[in-house]
């Protein structure tokens, strides 16, 4: 089933997203045996792939010509302005159409917008019932087109915008922005809320250039986006073929987003800047902007030379092949999961919040160094592709580039649409082994003991389950050849004379769809012990995983329990808990205290990110009546930082761009879980007055119930039977047998 996975479904010329793939694929030579194959498109892109080894070479092509398109000395900066409710509810995009305004005057600097996607603007030139575009240059803003309302996220408007502006506002420099949401590599950019949220695709994004791109002479200077989660693999992998930098946000922006006063103004005072050094002014300007907020942790952007993205892409599929190699091994498989997980996350990626998926590139290839070859190579090579980076406190050591990661999938559709922009086959098949594993932890949770021992397979591996936990695979060592049709395509680019674009036309099969069948039940059997969950003589509770059980588990945390009148609510999670990873054996570390309102009321907290030295919880709240969460970061010395109000990954899959303060007079209710139903809780009114404080105290006096959650290296887990935790309310605890 690899070879399957890795034609049918990769479509290999389609996880480098270029456009113009056609049927007609070539080969060096048919009629004898070449250890290399070579795919030429219709552009003149060419990949290259050592039938031996793996190892890809990539070629792209330039623009036709080497001349520059227009007015010399100008700068043109169009701007994909899709509003949404960044506008409707908070006048966002008004606010950077007056920055435009406020830039100095110089014919050096000129920003054509295009607005659209927003129930409402306050910017008075704006209609909601139009598609518009806009000159801003000296401090005036001109309309120059407008028509029926347009959906911003179809590739075929993207198009005309862009075939319209480079035909009519062609310059020495031109650059690309996308203004709006941003919800990373799988959900796209540019969500318009006029037209039930439909958003731009990376594919689409593509697509959209393409059409484009065939009549310039000259690459766009840079592609940027002002917006949520951009900063991919996946996102400079296709604006490779056709600017050369690229300005992005690993993690969401801060509401306001850039600022385009002190860009344009930079322009006008350096009008023979570099798209290089003009994204250094982009990433400085929003953090300085940002110094002084809430949002001055969280910050940051990147700049990326795309011509070094090849050299990235190729270095990562050999350093992928042999993590995939590696993985194929369960204890190693553990190891290269904890490391991922590990590894700095950005969005959300929590049951409350949501999963945006999205994993720091660098933190990933470091934490699997040790189990996989070929990781120098893909840090040198990221290092020499991001140019300049800025990042706040909680994303100090962050790369620069991001990569999808299924932490939580949430159905088919998700993977579908990686495998058409993952930039590696081997990391495709590491990501499909780690989900064919959750299936397959699945269907044994469900069989283990029934019979002496269970065997799952399909065309992919087939495995082996036998009552202890312990299991057997036996995977294909066939990777991705297939007769000498290793191009097969899955998906086609359609030239569309009506619009006079492209469009991508998605063949997918079926092939993802055993994640549908797929639940998280809490009974891994894959979590298996030496000595069960119990207390000890000394009065801890602990267990001690056996060999199956330690090189399946991923992560091991604990939960509290508290009684509320009819049922138990969960108070979230804690990592008090003491862990060898060698000997398997794990211990309890609580020590009575957790997070509370001012009034004595107990958080719901749940884990969402960490660090060296601090922990980020997400605790779901009603604010004003309305369902939203409050993030707070604990730091080691046990100071409490309130961040705000997150609203976090909507259904769309965007990522919330505003991070907001609490004001005098909101009130908040916690929610809690319900142990025995699937009601929430809501806690008592509490009252903002003043700025909100965040205590870390003891437990009130009473009975609690604590137990382990160990998480499975496929995302399933096993939660061990609560004991009783007495708390005496001065930070003293005891545990008793439930």
């Amino acid at each position: 089933m690899l070879k399957k996975l890795c034609i049918g479904i990769l479509s290999f010329c389609l996880v480098f997203s270029v456009a113009g793939c056609s049927d007609d694929l070539l080969s060096e030579d048919s009629e004898t045996e070449q250890s290399s194959e070579t795919t030429k498109l219709e552009n003149g892109l060419s990949i290259t792939v050592d039938k031996d080894s793996g190892d890809m070479s990539i070629s792209r092509p330039k623009a036709a010509g080497d001349t520059h398109m227009g007015d010399e000395d100008v700068w043109t900066i169009f701007v994909y302005m899709c509003g949404s409710d960044l506008e409707s509810e908070s006048g966002l995009a008004s606010n950077d159409l007056d920055e435009m305004l406020s830039v100095d005057k110089s014919d050096a600097v000129r920003f054509v917008v295009q607005t659209g996607g927003s129930s409402s603007w306050e910017n008075k030139n704006v209609n909601r019932d139009e598609s518009q575009r806009f000159l801003i240059q000296n401090k005036k803003m001109t309309e120059l087109t407008s028509s029926d309302d347009v959906d911003m996220g179809e590739s075929s408007s993207l198009t005309d915008f862009l075939s319209w502006g480079v035909e009519n506002y062609a310059s020495e420099h031109m650059g690309v922005i996308f203004w709006n949401h941003g919800g990373g590599s799988i959900s796209g950019v540019c969500y318009d809320e006029n037209h039930d949220d439909d958003q731009l695709t990376l594919r689409e994004i593509d697509a959209g250039l393409l059409s484009v791109y065939e009549d310039m002479t000259d690459n766009f200077e840079f592609i940027g986006f002002d917006a949520c989660l951009m900063a991919t693999v996946e996102t400079a992998n296709i604006c490779a073929s056709y600017a050369d930098y690229m300005y992005a946000s690993e993690e969401e922006e801060p509401g306001q987003g850039w600022n385009y006063e002190d860009i344009g103004n930079y322009i006008a005072d350096h009008k023979d800047t570099s798209a290089k050094d003009l994204g250094v002014n982009v990433c400085d300007s929003l953090k300085e902007e940002n110094a002084n907020t809430q949002d001055a942790n969280i910050v940051t952007l990147s700049v990326t030379d795309l011509s070094k993205i090849n050299t990235l892409i190729e270095n990562f599929n050999t350093f992928a092949q042999n993590m995939y190699k590696a993985a194929q091994d369960s204890s190693t498989l553990s190891s290269l999961v904890k490391e991922i997980e590990e590894a700095d996350a950005f969005g959300s990626n929590s049951f409350w919040e949501g999963y945006t998926n999205m994993i720091d590139l660098k933190g990933m290839v470091e934490g699997c160094s040790d189990e996989a070859k070929g990781a120098k190579k893909v840090l040198s090579s990221l290092e020499d592709a991001v140019v300049y980076k800025v990042s706040g406190s909680t994303h100090k050591s962050a790369g620069g580039l991001a990569l999808y990661y299924p932490i939580t999938v949430n159905d088919s559709s998700e993977l579908s649409v990686f495998s058409d922009i993952c930039v590696s086959p081997y990391y495709c098949s590491f990501v499909d082994m780690q989900n064919h594993g959750s299936v397959f932890s699945m269907i044994g949770s469900l069989t283990a003991g029934d019979s002496d021992d269970y065997e799952y397979s399909d065309d992919y591996y087939s495995c082996e389950l036998y009552d202890d936990g312990s299991y057997d695979c036996d995977y294909s060592d066939d990777y991705w050849y297939d007769d000498d049709n290793m191009w097969e395509m899955c998906c086609q680019y359609a030239y569309d004379e009506l619009s006079d674009s492209y469009e991508c036309d998605t063949t997918q099969d079926d092939y993802w769809n055993y994640c549908n069948d797929y639940e998280v039940d809490g009974e891994s059997q894959l979590i298996t012990f030496s000595s069960d969950p119990a207390i000890d003589s000394d009065g801890y509770y602990s267990f001690v995983l056996d060999e199956n059980g330690l090189k399946n588990t991923a992560n091991v945390y604990a939960e509290v329990y508290a009684e509320e009148e009819d049922d138990n609510i969960c108070l979230g999670q804690t990592w008090d808990v003491s862990g060898d990873w060698d000997s398997g054996e794990f211990i309890d570390g609580f020590d009575g205290y957790w997070l509370s309102l001012p009034d004595g009321q107990n958080l719901n907290t749940e884990i969402v990110d960490w660090g060296d030295d601090y922990i980020t919880y997400s605790t779901p709240i009603l604010l004003n009546g309305d369902q939203t969460n409050l993030r707070i970061t604990q730091y080691d010395n046990d100071d409490v930082y309130v961040e705000g109000i997150w609203d976090g990954v909507s259904d769309n899959g965007s990522s919330s761009r505003k991070v907001t303060q609490l004001e005098d007079g909101d009130v908040i209710n916690i929610l809690y879980d319900c142990e025995s139903s699937d009601d929430y809780y809501y806690g008592d009114d509490y009252v903002v007055d003043g700025e909100l404080t965040i205590d870390y105290n003891c437990l009130y006096e009473g009975d609690y119930y604590y137990n382990f959650v160990i998480e499975d290296v496929y995302g399933n887990f096993y939660t061990s039977d609560y004991v009783i935790l007495y708390s005496d309310g001065n930070g003293e605890t005891y545990l008793y047998e439930n």
